[in-house]
């Protein structure tokens, strides 16, 4: 590999890395608020996984014919 290519590899990796920390914070974060709203560590965790799963759902619906008509639903999983 050459130098800058490696460099390339690792900057995406950092930033993978940091994107996935920033999620789970953010997601640590809207469950202790809807614990002290709900009442219940359990009601929350529920409350965030509808959210998640619901918005990967209707992204799947929103946007799955873009990959039907271009013929390569790969180009497209970053919308999922």
């Amino acid at each position: 590999m050459q130098r800058s290519s490696r460099f390339i590899f690792w900057l995406v990796i950092l930033c993978f890395l940091i994107s996935g920390m920033a999620g789970l914070i953010y997601q640590l974060a809207w469950m202790r608020y809807l614990s002290l709203f709900l009442g219940h560590t359990s009601y929350a965790v529920v409350a965030v996984l509808i959210a998640f799963m619901g918005g990967a759902g209707h992204r799947q619906r929103r946007f799955r014919h873009l990959g039907r008509q271009d013929g390569s639903p790969a180009r497209f999983l970053w919308l999922a």
